[in-house]
């Protein structure tokens, strides 16, 4: 039940669009034009999503079912949204400092600029693909000293657990009842999607094939788990690696169980929008899911 939110890439408008589809009726339509990463508050009011409308650059947000448009953070650099649990902030990543490093941010509504680097110690945060737990943590891939993996922070810096040890553990998605976090890693060679409790214990594989398997995202009673996947219709018993990298959409239960594909639809997901840099757009990995209620 419910709806999912999710980029395709279009190579012949070369940019991305979010499509809508709705997960009982399997009726799928365009949500927004030129957008990818899309964000949604908790109550699903709001959704907030990457622009690459030439002349509306930025992270871009409006009412989910219509509205005007609020350009809230006008950086070309700023990513991956992810909405607080009030839905009065949200996190993000930005390359737009000279040194080009991802640094993490917070959007506030408050101030000039509207949103304010996260510090430890007097130092930039340094990471990416951030995502808030229900009660107001952030989770992201990055590293402490040498230490490189998937942390969960205080929203101002403060107190970071380390969660997973290996420098591609990305997209991480927090369950509902804030206890788990699904994400994807490269540790095994192939992006797979793993799963991990939110105090570093319990780390386990749920993919484990020789295809691309990402960006998971929890339904809202946190019992399923969609993913994308570069699987075709001789999975698991046979290895065909498509030239172009067609995903699809898959489920699974929350232990790994029962995966299957969510529908027969394939779409790109990896791509670059015209006039934009390949270090800018930052590739599939970069992308997300939104699974909300009915």
């Amino acid at each position: 039940d419910g709806t999912l939110l999710f980029p395709i890439f279009d190579p012949d408008a070369q940019t991305y669009h979010i499509y809508r589809l709705d997960l009982a009726s399997g009726a799928m339509e365009p949500l927004l034009r030129q957008a990818s990463q899309p964000a949604v508050t908790r109550g699903d009011e709001r959704v907030t999503w990457r622009s690459w409308q030439p002349d509306m650059r930025g992270l871009v947000s409006r009412a989910l079912g219509g509205g005007d448009l609020w350009i809230m953070i006008d950086l070309y650099e700023a990513a991956r949204a992810d909405w607080a649990p009030g839905g009065d902030r949200f996190v993000f990543s930005s390359t737009h400092l000279p040194d080009r490093q991802s640094r993490l941010y917070v959007f506030t509504g408050a101030g000039d600029p509207p949103y304010y680097e996260i510090q430890r110690h007097g130092s930039p945060i340094v990471g990416r693909t951030p995502a808030f737990t229900p009660n107001g943590r952030i989770v992201y891939q990055g590293c402490v000293e040498n230490e490189c993996g998937l942390y969960a922070m205080n929203a101002d810096g403060a107190d970071p657990v380390q969660l997973t040890q290996f420098k591609d553990d990305l997209a991480p998605a927090v369950s509902p009842d804030g206890t788990r976090v699904v994400y994807m890693s490269r540790l095994s060679g192939y992006w797979q999607v793993n799963v991990v409790n939110l105090d570093g214990t319990g780390r386990m594989s749920l993919t484990d094939d020789w295809y691309w398997n990402g960006l998971p995202v929890w339904s809202p009673d946190g019992r399923h788990i969609i993913f994308v996947s570069t699987r075709d219709e001789n999975w698991p018993d046979n290895f065909v690696q498509a030239d172009n990298n067609r995903f699809g959409l898959w489920v699974m239960d929350a232990d790994g169980g029962n995966q299957r594909p969510l529908n027969d639809f394939t779409f790109r997901l990896d791509g670059v929008p015209a006039g934009i840099s390949a270090d800018e757009a930052g590739g599939w990995t970069q992308e997300r899911l939104v699974w909300m209620e009915e």
